[in-house]
């Protein structure tokens, strides 16, 4: 394993069967499998990339705070497997927050261009107060991405950097 490279991400869910059936549906496109549930959790594997947790979230006082968590984003080898991904979303009614885009490094470009296909571009569709970073370097160029959400309202990300 690379020094710095993820090995696991554990979340905390309100509705623990909800997000099983959640995650077993889009974390199988991605090549996970689910390997192991306890009464404390459940876990997907996948040997490229790690394992991904998922737990119930304990009561909360209203001084505690659910989660910092953003987002998460998952690697796609092209712009093909994103728009592919996109498809299965839609298949499986997941609520989609940005549709597949592409999007310039802001570096490399001042201004973002549509896709091929004509659709708006991922950094013009983006309010700043969202926040959502272009993550690549300048020399990596292009950023195409689809966005979504999970049954708590996690915000999830197929990117395609290339």
């Amino acid at each position: 394993m690379v020094l710095g490279a993820m090995t696991h991400l554990a979340l905390r869910v309100s509705d623990r069967p909800r997000s099983e059936v959640f995650y077993d549906r889009v974390l199988g496109l991605l090549g996970y499998r689910r390997t192991a549930q306890t009464d404390e959790f459940t876990l997907w594997w996948s040997p490229r990339a790690g394992a991904i947790t998922i737990s119930a979230l304990p009561e909360l006082s209203s001084t505690q705070v659910f989660s910092t968590l953003h987002h998460l984003a998952f690697n796609a080898d092209s712009r093909e497997q994103v728009d592919a991904f996109y498809q299965h979303l839609q298949t499986l009614g997941i609520p989609v927050l940005k549709a597949p885009a592409r999007a310039l490094h802001p570096e490399t470009s001042a201004v973002t261009e549509p896709d091929s296909a004509g659709k708006e571009s991922f950094e013009d569709s983006v309010t700043p107060s969202e926040g959502f970073p272009v993550v690549s370097a300048p020399e990596q160029g292009e950023y195409y991405a689809v966005l979504f959400k999970d049954p708590d309202g996690l915000c999830l990300e197929l990117v395609y950097i290339g």
